[in-house]
Protein backbone atom coordinates (compact mmCIF):
# COMPACT_ATOMS: atom_id res chain seq x y z
CA UNK A 1 0.00 0.00 0.00
CA UNK A 2 1.13 3.28 -0.40
CA UNK A 3 1.97 5.60 2.54
CA UNK A 4 -1.05 7.57 3.19
CA UNK A 5 -1.20 11.40 2.81
CA UNK A 6 -0.02 13.43 6.00
CA UNK A 7 2.33 10.23 7.05
CA UNK A 8 4.84 9.83 4.62
CA UNK A 9 8.38 8.86 5.67
CA UNK A 10 10.53 11.92 4.62
CA UNK A 11 13.48 9.92 4.75
CA UNK A 12 11.78 6.67 2.93
CA UNK A 13 9.41 8.71 0.40
CA UNK A 14 9.07 5.99 -2.16
CA UNK A 15 8.62 3.14 0.22
CA UNK A 16 5.44 1.36 0.71
CA UNK A 17 3.57 0.21 3.62
CA UNK A 18 3.29 -3.96 4.18
CA UNK A 19 0.08 -4.73 5.71
CA UNK A 20 -0.31 -7.50 7.89
CA UNK A 21 -4.03 -8.35 7.10
CA UNK A 22 -6.65 -6.30 5.00
CA UNK A 23 -7.39 -2.87 6.24
CA UNK A 24 -10.39 -1.41 6.84
CA UNK A 25 -10.92 1.69 3.35
CA UNK A 26 -8.76 -0.65 0.78
CA UNK A 27 -10.70 -1.92 -1.88
CA UNK A 28 -9.55 -5.56 -0.83
CA UNK A 29 -11.04 -4.94 2.27
CA UNK A 30 -14.22 -5.89 1.63
CA UNK A 31 -13.29 -9.00 -0.56
CA UNK A 32 -12.01 -10.68 2.58
CA UNK A 33 -14.48 -9.65 4.75
CA UNK A 34 -17.31 -11.42 2.53
CA UNK A 35 -14.37 -14.52 2.35
CA UNK A 36 -14.82 -14.76 6.24
CA UNK A 37 -18.93 -14.26 6.43
CA UNK A 38 -19.53 -16.93 3.95
CA UNK A 39 -17.08 -19.72 4.70
CA UNK A 40 -18.80 -19.02 8.16
CA UNK A 41 -22.33 -19.47 6.46
CA UNK A 42 -21.36 -22.66 4.19
CA UNK A 43 -20.70 -24.74 7.42
CA UNK A 44 -24.58 -24.39 8.47
CA UNK A 45 -25.91 -25.41 4.81
CA UNK A 46 -26.18 -22.13 2.61
CA UNK A 47 -25.09 -21.95 -0.74
CA UNK A 48 -23.94 -19.36 -3.32
CA UNK A 49 -26.93 -18.67 -5.57
CA UNK A 50 -25.69 -19.96 -8.98
CA UNK A 51 -27.06 -16.18 -10.46
CA UNK A 52 -25.53 -14.05 -8.18
CA UNK A 53 -22.47 -15.13 -5.96
CA UNK A 54 -23.01 -12.51 -3.34
CA UNK A 55 -26.34 -14.24 -2.76
CA UNK A 56 -26.62 -16.75 -0.13
CA UNK A 57 -29.48 -19.65 0.21
CA UNK A 58 -30.73 -21.97 2.59
CA UNK A 59 -33.42 -24.31 1.24
CA UNK A 60 -34.27 -27.27 3.85
CA UNK A 61 -38.14 -29.23 3.96
CA UNK A 62 -40.07 -25.76 4.47
CA UNK A 63 -37.10 -23.84 5.64
CA UNK A 64 -35.99 -20.96 2.81
CA UNK A 65 -33.77 -18.26 3.69
CA UNK A 66 -31.76 -15.83 1.53
CA UNK A 67 -29.43 -13.56 2.47
CA UNK A 68 -27.65 -10.80 0.85
CA UNK A 69 -25.44 -7.99 3.13
CA UNK A 70 -25.88 -4.57 2.02
CA UNK A 71 -24.17 -1.98 4.75
CA UNK A 72 -25.73 1.14 5.15
CA UNK A 73 -29.05 0.48 3.57
CA UNK A 74 -31.73 1.71 5.99
CA UNK A 75 -34.99 -0.69 6.03
CA UNK A 76 -37.97 0.78 7.57
CA UNK A 77 -41.29 -1.90 7.95
CA UNK A 78 -44.37 -0.55 7.06
CA UNK A 79 -47.79 -1.94 6.58
CA UNK A 80 -47.92 -2.45 2.78
CA UNK A 81 -44.30 -3.54 3.04
CA UNK A 82 -40.94 -2.35 3.64
CA UNK A 83 -39.03 0.86 2.39
CA UNK A 84 -35.28 1.19 1.67
CA UNK A 85 -32.82 4.44 2.01
CA UNK A 86 -29.79 5.62 2.83
CA UNK A 87 -30.64 9.32 4.27
CA UNK A 88 -28.15 9.01 6.67
CA UNK A 89 -25.18 8.16 4.32
CA UNK A 90 -26.92 10.85 2.51
CA UNK A 91 -26.36 13.07 5.39
CA UNK A 92 -23.17 12.52 6.09
CA UNK A 93 -21.67 13.42 2.22
CA UNK A 94 -23.53 16.91 2.36
CA UNK A 95 -21.51 17.25 5.41
CA UNK A 96 -18.32 16.09 3.92
CA UNK A 97 -18.95 18.64 1.61
CA UNK A 98 -20.07 21.46 3.97
CA UNK A 99 -23.30 21.36 2.01
CA UNK A 100 -25.86 20.13 4.88
CA UNK A 101 -27.50 23.90 4.63
CA UNK A 102 -27.50 24.20 1.09
CA UNK A 103 -30.81 25.72 -1.04
CA UNK A 104 -32.07 22.52 -2.67
CA UNK A 105 -32.36 22.10 -6.38
CA UNK A 106 -35.16 20.92 -7.95
CA UNK A 107 -33.54 18.81 -10.58
CA UNK A 108 -29.97 16.79 -9.93
CA UNK A 109 -28.51 18.25 -13.10
CA UNK A 110 -29.35 20.97 -15.11
CA UNK A 111 -30.71 20.42 -18.43
CA UNK A 112 -28.60 23.67 -20.11
CA UNK A 113 -25.27 24.73 -19.05
CA UNK A 114 -22.65 26.86 -20.57
CA UNK A 115 -18.66 26.06 -20.65
CA UNK A 116 -17.40 29.27 -20.10
CA UNK A 117 -13.09 29.87 -20.70
CA UNK A 118 -13.04 30.45 -16.60
CA UNK A 119 -14.90 27.29 -16.38
CA UNK A 120 -12.89 25.21 -17.71
CA UNK A 121 -10.19 25.53 -15.61
CA UNK A 122 -9.14 22.83 -13.21
CA UNK A 123 -10.59 22.61 -10.10
CA UNK A 124 -8.34 23.18 -7.21
CA UNK A 125 -8.70 20.31 -5.10
CA UNK A 126 -9.35 17.35 -7.40
CA UNK A 127 -8.99 15.04 -4.34
CA UNK A 128 -12.06 16.23 -2.63
CA UNK A 129 -14.15 16.15 -5.69
CA UNK A 130 -12.97 12.54 -6.42
CA UNK A 131 -14.02 11.64 -3.19
CA UNK A 132 -17.15 12.79 -3.12
CA UNK A 133 -18.09 11.99 -6.80
CA UNK A 134 -16.89 8.40 -5.93
CA UNK A 135 -19.23 8.64 -2.41
CA UNK A 136 -22.22 8.96 -4.81
CA UNK A 137 -22.47 5.85 -6.44
CA UNK A 138 -23.61 4.03 -3.49
CA UNK A 139 -26.31 6.05 -2.76
CA UNK A 140 -27.69 5.26 -6.39
CA UNK A 141 -28.54 1.68 -5.24
CA UNK A 142 -31.53 3.20 -3.69
CA UNK A 143 -31.79 6.45 -5.74
CA UNK A 144 -32.36 5.75 -9.50
CA UNK A 145 -32.98 9.12 -10.22
CA UNK A 146 -29.11 9.85 -9.02
CA UNK A 147 -28.23 7.43 -11.69
CA UNK A 148 -27.76 9.61 -14.67
CA UNK A 149 -26.38 12.54 -12.89
CA UNK A 150 -23.79 10.37 -11.42
CA UNK A 151 -22.39 8.76 -14.12
CA UNK A 152 -21.99 11.82 -15.93
CA UNK A 153 -20.01 13.70 -13.56
CA UNK A 154 -17.95 10.44 -12.36
CA UNK A 155 -16.51 10.77 -16.19
CA UNK A 156 -14.53 13.64 -15.36
CA UNK A 157 -12.63 12.67 -12.16
CA UNK A 158 -9.20 11.90 -13.97
CA UNK A 159 -9.00 15.84 -14.73
CA UNK A 160 -12.03 17.51 -13.31
CA UNK A 161 -12.64 21.33 -14.20
CA UNK A 162 -14.49 23.73 -11.70
CA UNK A 163 -17.77 23.66 -14.47
CA UNK A 164 -17.50 20.41 -13.24
CA UNK A 165 -17.66 20.97 -9.42
CA UNK A 166 -20.64 23.11 -10.08
CA UNK A 167 -22.39 19.87 -11.16
CA UNK A 168 -21.29 18.14 -8.94
CA UNK A 169 -22.76 21.25 -6.00
CA UNK A 170 -25.81 20.96 -7.85
CA UNK A 171 -26.48 17.67 -7.55
CA UNK A 172 -25.26 17.96 -3.51
CA UNK A 173 -28.07 20.61 -3.57
CA UNK A 174 -30.88 17.87 -5.39
CA UNK A 175 -29.58 15.31 -2.63
CA UNK A 176 -30.29 17.78 0.43
CA UNK A 177 -33.68 18.56 -0.66
CA UNK A 178 -34.65 14.94 -0.63
CA UNK A 179 -33.26 13.13 1.78
CA UNK A 180 -36.13 11.79 2.84
CA UNK A 181 -36.70 9.64 -0.78
CA UNK A 182 -36.37 5.78 -0.77
CA UNK A 183 -37.85 3.09 -3.05
CA UNK A 184 -40.82 1.36 -1.83
CA UNK A 185 -40.71 -2.49 -1.83
CA UNK A 186 -45.08 -3.73 -2.03
CA UNK A 187 -46.56 -7.20 -2.87
CA UNK A 188 -48.20 -7.28 -6.25
CA UNK A 189 -47.61 -9.46 -9.11
CA UNK A 190 -44.61 -11.18 -10.15
CA UNK A 191 -44.21 -10.17 -14.06
CA UNK A 192 -41.00 -8.41 -15.42
CA UNK A 193 -41.48 -5.22 -17.34
CA UNK A 194 -38.43 -3.48 -19.02
CA UNK A 195 -38.35 0.19 -20.26
CA UNK A 196 -34.98 0.91 -22.30
CA UNK A 197 -33.70 3.70 -23.80
CA UNK A 198 -30.69 5.51 -25.86
CA UNK A 199 -29.90 8.97 -26.22
CA UNK A 200 -27.97 9.54 -29.29
CA UNK A 201 -24.48 10.78 -29.60
CA UNK A 202 -25.20 13.18 -26.89
CA UNK A 203 -21.67 13.37 -25.42
CA UNK A 204 -20.22 16.23 -27.57
CA UNK A 205 -16.75 15.05 -26.66
CA UNK A 206 -16.93 11.75 -28.36
CA UNK A 207 -20.14 11.52 -29.67
CA UNK A 208 -21.00 8.29 -27.90
CA UNK A 209 -24.26 7.75 -26.90
CA UNK A 210 -25.83 7.19 -23.34
CA UNK A 211 -27.91 3.44 -22.31
CA UNK A 212 -30.62 3.38 -19.63
CA UNK A 213 -32.88 0.60 -19.11
CA UNK A 214 -34.71 0.09 -15.16
CA UNK A 215 -37.07 -3.19 -15.05
CA UNK A 216 -39.76 -3.83 -12.20
CA UNK A 217 -40.91 -6.63 -10.85
CA UNK A 218 -44.66 -5.95 -10.66
CA UNK A 219 -44.79 -2.44 -9.38
CA UNK A 220 -41.27 -2.80 -7.53
CA UNK A 221 -38.19 -1.06 -9.42
CA UNK A 222 -35.90 -4.17 -9.38
CA UNK A 223 -32.82 -3.15 -11.31
CA UNK A 224 -31.85 -0.19 -13.29
CA UNK A 225 -28.45 0.76 -15.58
CA UNK A 226 -26.53 3.75 -16.83
CA UNK A 227 -23.79 3.49 -19.06
CA UNK A 228 -22.26 4.85 -21.98
CA UNK A 229 -21.46 2.96 -24.54
CA UNK A 230 -18.35 2.07 -25.69
CA UNK A 231 -18.41 2.64 -29.09
CA UNK A 232 -19.58 5.88 -31.23
CA UNK A 233 -23.13 4.56 -32.85
CA UNK A 234 -23.93 5.99 -36.09
CA UNK A 235 -27.59 6.63 -36.15
CA UNK A 236 -30.21 6.82 -32.99
CA UNK A 237 -31.42 3.11 -34.48
CA UNK A 238 -28.18 1.36 -34.18
CA UNK A 239 -27.52 3.52 -30.20
CA UNK A 240 -31.58 1.69 -28.91
CA UNK A 241 -31.13 -1.48 -30.41
CA UNK A 242 -27.70 -2.17 -28.58
CA UNK A 243 -29.48 -0.50 -25.75
CA UNK A 244 -31.88 -3.32 -26.27
CA UNK A 245 -29.03 -5.88 -26.05
CA UNK A 246 -27.63 -4.44 -22.64
CA UNK A 247 -31.18 -4.72 -21.32
CA UNK A 248 -31.65 -8.13 -22.66
CA UNK A 249 -28.91 -9.11 -20.67
CA UNK A 250 -29.80 -8.06 -17.87
CA UNK A 251 -33.49 -9.60 -17.82
CA UNK A 252 -31.74 -12.78 -19.02
CA UNK A 253 -29.71 -12.80 -15.29
CA UNK A 254 -32.96 -11.32 -13.27
CA UNK A 255 -34.39 -14.95 -14.92
CA UNK A 256 -32.23 -16.48 -13.32
CA UNK A 257 -32.33 -14.85 -10.41
CA UNK A 258 -36.02 -15.38 -10.23
CA UNK A 259 -35.32 -18.54 -10.35
CA UNK A 260 -32.97 -19.12 -7.58
CA UNK A 261 -36.43 -17.34 -5.48
CA UNK A 262 -38.25 -20.13 -7.27
CA UNK A 263 -40.35 -17.26 -8.64
CA UNK A 264 -41.79 -19.16 -12.44
CA UNK A 265 -42.25 -17.06 -15.38
CA UNK A 266 -44.62 -17.95 -17.33
CA UNK A 267 -44.67 -15.65 -19.81
CA UNK A 268 -41.96 -13.54 -21.95
CA UNK A 269 -41.07 -10.13 -20.39
CA UNK A 270 -41.94 -7.06 -22.30
CA UNK A 271 -39.48 -4.59 -22.84
CA UNK A 272 -40.44 -1.57 -23.99
CA UNK A 273 -38.78 0.74 -26.58
CA UNK A 274 -39.50 4.12 -28.10
CA UNK A 275 -37.36 4.11 -31.34
CA UNK A 276 -40.18 3.06 -34.08
CA UNK A 277 -37.08 1.76 -36.74
CA UNK A 278 -35.50 0.19 -33.62
CA UNK A 279 -37.93 -2.65 -33.28
CA UNK A 280 -38.95 -4.00 -37.27
CA UNK A 281 -35.10 -4.83 -37.24
CA UNK A 282 -34.80 -6.45 -33.52
CA UNK A 283 -38.46 -8.43 -35.05
CA UNK A 284 -36.70 -9.36 -38.77
CA UNK A 285 -34.80 -12.50 -38.66
CA UNK A 286 -32.91 -11.66 -41.91
CA UNK A 287 -30.22 -9.81 -41.56
CA UNK A 288 -28.60 -7.26 -43.97
CA UNK A 289 -25.34 -6.07 -44.83
CA UNK A 290 -26.42 -2.04 -43.80
CA UNK A 291 -26.22 -3.71 -39.97
CA UNK A 292 -23.07 -5.81 -40.27
CA UNK A 293 -21.42 -3.39 -37.82
CA UNK A 294 -24.19 -4.72 -35.32
CA UNK A 295 -24.37 -8.33 -36.08
CA UNK A 296 -23.84 -10.37 -32.63
CA UNK A 297 -26.07 -7.92 -30.89
CA UNK A 298 -29.20 -8.86 -34.11
CA UNK A 299 -28.81 -12.25 -33.22
CA UNK A 300 -28.83 -11.98 -29.69
CA UNK A 301 -32.16 -10.18 -29.79
CA UNK A 302 -33.79 -12.03 -32.70
CA UNK A 303 -32.99 -15.22 -31.23
CA UNK A 304 -34.73 -14.17 -27.91
CA UNK A 305 -37.70 -12.82 -29.61
CA UNK A 306 -37.60 -15.77 -31.38
CA UNK A 307 -37.55 -18.43 -28.28
CA UNK A 308 -39.92 -15.75 -26.34
CA UNK A 309 -37.61 -15.07 -23.40
CA UNK A 310 -38.55 -11.16 -24.21
CA UNK A 311 -41.16 -8.85 -26.75
CA UNK A 312 -40.13 -5.42 -27.54
CA UNK A 313 -43.09 -3.38 -27.69
CA UNK A 314 -42.90 -0.05 -29.26
CA UNK A 315 -44.35 3.04 -26.95
CA UNK A 316 -44.56 6.72 -26.80
CA UNK A 317 -41.45 9.13 -26.07
CA UNK A 318 -43.69 10.26 -23.53
CA UNK A 319 -44.28 7.04 -21.40
CA UNK A 320 -40.09 6.18 -21.45
CA UNK A 321 -39.68 5.79 -18.15
CA UNK A 322 -36.13 5.08 -18.80
CA UNK A 323 -35.58 8.59 -19.94
CA UNK A 324 -34.82 9.83 -17.04
CA UNK A 325 -31.96 7.56 -16.99
CA UNK A 326 -30.63 8.90 -20.62
CA UNK A 327 -30.45 12.98 -20.21
CA UNK A 328 -31.03 15.76 -18.46
CA UNK A 329 -34.60 16.83 -18.26
CA UNK A 330 -36.60 19.74 -17.08
CA UNK A 331 -38.18 19.59 -13.40
CA UNK A 332 -41.91 18.84 -14.32
CA UNK A 333 -40.57 16.19 -16.73
CA UNK A 334 -37.89 14.99 -14.24
CA UNK A 335 -40.29 14.64 -11.36
CA UNK A 336 -43.12 13.31 -13.57
CA UNK A 337 -40.51 10.17 -14.54
CA UNK A 338 -39.13 9.73 -11.22
CA UNK A 339 -42.86 9.16 -9.78
CA UNK A 340 -42.94 6.54 -12.03
CA UNK A 341 -39.44 5.10 -10.63
CA UNK A 342 -41.60 4.51 -7.12
CA UNK A 343 -38.89 6.98 -5.65
CA UNK A 344 -40.97 8.38 -2.71
CA UNK A 345 -41.09 9.31 0.67
CA UNK A 346 -41.61 7.16 3.41
CA UNK A 347 -45.70 6.52 4.04
CA UNK A 348 -46.26 4.85 7.08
Amino acid sequence: MKQPLGFVDRAHPNHVCHLHKALYGLKQAPRQWFRKLTEFLLQFGFQFSRADPSLLVYNRTTTQLYLLIYVGIQITYTATGAFLHQSHYARDILTAAGLQDSKPASTPISPSGTRTAPLLKPYDNPTQFRQLAGSLHYLTVTRPDLSFAVNTICQSMHNPTIYDYTRLKRLLRYINGTQHLGLPITRGSLELTTYCDADWASDATDRKSITGFCTFLGNNILSWSVKKQTTVAKSSTEAEYRALAAALSDVIWLHRLLLDFQIPLDKPTTIFCDNATALPLAHNPVFHARTKHIEIDHHFLSDHIHKQTITATHLNSEDQIADILTKSLPTTRFITLRNKLTISALDR
